[in-house]
């Protein structure tokens, strides 16, 4: 059994709030070490990351300026964002994970903390890695000891069009953690225990732009964002998240 407390590792865009992560994370807080987040900039002339920061501040978070990436040789801003977090873990294991993966078991974490595992994750909606026939662990959960990641190349960028993010590095893990378990061998079900909403911040710029039929799961999406209605946003994302909520 695994008795240190791992570290959160997610990369959070600047522009776009995410409150019901928020709410997720302080939540669960006590089940980690540090939470880092990165911030991201894409580049879409809008930065609430000072506001988020200011509204998270009981919450403990490391939090990791863009600018701070932008020092990475890495060409993939994913892999640059990753990468920065992962070099301000300190604990023996650590959780990369997204905004769209929702806790829905309360006892979640114990289950999967209490176990000896070098990598728990789970296998997405694009499964194969594009035209390879390995699939790749979903980085919306990834579970793993941080020794084991050393021994990889700890590159999680794209190579498109053959590979997606994470799809090289799945690879790698698989040869390291011949004892992996996914979140299903534990018993973790989705939707009862865990959902992963197959894109949350790429959802609300479709919404933006005007391409809702290009939103992954729109059922979902829609759902999510009407639970969280009632949770404290930045007044710039909330007629967005309103919109969602209602989404046809």
């Amino acid at each position: 059994m695994n008795n240190v407390k791992p570290d959160l590792v997610v990369v959070q865009p600047v522009h776009f709030d995410a409150p019901g992560f928020r709410q997720q994370v302080r939540r669960y807080r006590d089940y980690f070490n540090k939470v880092i987040l990165v911030w991201s900039q894409h580049h879409l002339k809008v930065d609430i990351s000072t506001w988020m920061e200011d509204i998270m501040q009981e919450d403990e978070i490391t939090f990791i300026p863009w600018q701070v990436t932008q020092s990475h040789l890495s060409p993939d801003w994913g892999q640059r964002a990753i990468h920065t977090g992962l070099m301000q873990v300190t604990s023996s294991h650590v959780l990369i994970s997204q905004q769209d993966f929702l806790v829905h078991n309360d006892k979640l974490f114990d289950i999967i903390f209490e176990k000896d595992f070098s990598l728990i994750s789970h296998y997405g909606y694009n499964g194969a890695n594009y035209l390879n026939v390995n699939p790749r662990f979903e980085p919306d959960f990834i579970y793993m000891a941080m020794d084991k990641l050393r021994q990889t190349s700890m590159d999680c960028s794209a190579d498109p069009p053959l590979c997606d993010y994470w799809s090289h590095l799945s690879d790698e893990l698989r040869l390291v953690c011949p004892d992996l378990k996914t979140l299903e061998d534990l018993g973790l079900r989705s939707p009862v225990d865990w959902e992963h909403l197959q894109g949350l911040f790429i959802g609300y710029r479709f919404l933006q732009l005007g391409m809702t039929e290009s939103i992954r799961n729109p059922e979902g999406f829609s759902a999510y964002n009407k639970s969280i209605l009632h949770l404290p946003t930045h007044p710039d994302c909330a007629p967005w998240i309103e919109k969602a909520a209602h989404l046809r």
